[in-house]
């Protein structure tokens, strides 16, 4: 299952894909003023932003195991 999610698609995993997906929609909502720009968003933010390097990470690692 793991294998599958972070298979590269166009040089991403899918993961990495939904989190940048998932990190542009906060930062849509906070330029429609859908949601405020507090420290809530801006932690929410950072860790969707840490995710995204955490699972290209992931993806790499995947990637030079060869299975």
């Amino acid at each position: 299952m793991l294998k599958c999610l972070f298979k590269p698609v166009g040089g991403q995993s899918c993961v990495s894909w939904l989190l940048q997906i998932a990190l542009l929609g906060v930062v849509w909502a906070v330029y429609e003023k859908m949601i405020p720009l507090g420290a809530t968003t801006l932690l929410g933010a950072a860790a969707l932003v840490i995710a995204i390097y955490a699972s290209f990470a992931l993806t790499k690692r995947f990637e030079t195991k060869g299975d």
